[in-house]
C-alpha cells in the first residue's frame, strides 16, 4: 500500500483549511467557549483558540515558537545556540468535571476543569538542521483561573516522540521514542 505524501504546500493548505473551518463545525450547543488567547511556557511563546465541539468537548489549535531541540543530545533544551523552532499543536480535550463542578457553584467561564486529550505537536526545525520532530501524547490535565482573564493549565501523560531528519546522518535518522510528558503554561485570554 502506497503512503500518501503531501507536498508542503497542501499540508499548509489542509491545515488553514481545516483551522479556518472549526468555527463553524459545532456539534451542540455547549458550556465551553470559543477562546482566542496568548499562551507562555518556560520554552514556547504562542497563540491558541480553543473551539467547542460537543457539549464537554473541544479542539485547541496553536502556533507558536519554542526553544530548540538539538539532535545530537536527543531531546534536551539548548539554550545557548539561540535557535529557536517553530510549532504547531492541534489537541482534542475532553472535560469530564464541569457537570460536577456546576453542580457544586463553581464558576465554569473560560473553560476551566479537569480533562484528559491526545494532542499533536510538530515541531518544525531550524533552517540549518532541517529537520522535524513530531509529538503524539495522551494526558490528564487541569485548567484555572489565576487572575481576571489569566489561566495556568498543567498537564501530565506519556508521549510518543518521532524524529525525521532531511539530513542523512551517520546513525539512522529516523528514531521512536516513548517517554512522559509534562507542561505548565500560562494564557491570557483575549477574547
Amino acid at each position: 500500500m502506497k503512503k500518501l505524501r503531501l507536498p508542503l504546500s497542501k499540508k499548509n493548505y489542509l491545515i488553514g483549511v481545516i483551522f479556518l473551518g472549526l468555527p463553524f463545525f459545532t456539534y451542540a450547543q455547549s458550556d465551553l467557549q470559543r477562546q482566542f488567547s496568548l499562551e507562555a511556557s518556560i520554552i514556547s511563546l504562542g497563540v491558541a483558540y480553543e473551539q467547542p465541539l460537543l457539549k464537554n468537548t473541544e479542539a485547541e489549535l496553536s502556533v507558536g515558537v519554542t526553544d530548540f531541540f538539538r539532535s545530537e543530545m536527543g531531546y534536551s533544551i539548548n539554550s545557548l545556540t539561540k535557535k529557536f523552532s517553530p510549532y504547531t499543536k492541534v489537541a482534542l480535550r475532553h472535560y469530564y468535571n464541569r457537570n460536577h463542578r456546576e453542580h457544586k457553584g463553581k464558576d465554569n467561564s473560560f473553560n476551566k476543569g479537569n480533562f484528559i486529550a491526545f494532542k499533536n505537536k510538530i515541531l518544525y526545525g531550524a533552517t540549518c538542521d532541517n529537520d522535524i520532530r513530531m509529538i503524539n501524547e495522551v494526558h490528564w490535565g487541569v485548567q484555572t483561573q489565576l487572575a481576571k482573564r489569566l489561566l495556568f493549565t498543567f498537564h501530565i501523560g506519556i508521549g510518543h516522540y518521532y524524529r525525521k531528519s532531511y539530513v542523512k546522518q551517520e546513525s539512522n535518522s529516523k528514531y521512536w521514542l516513548f517517554a512522559p510528558t509534562l507542561g505548565l503554561k500560562l494564557k491570557y485570554v483575549l477574547w
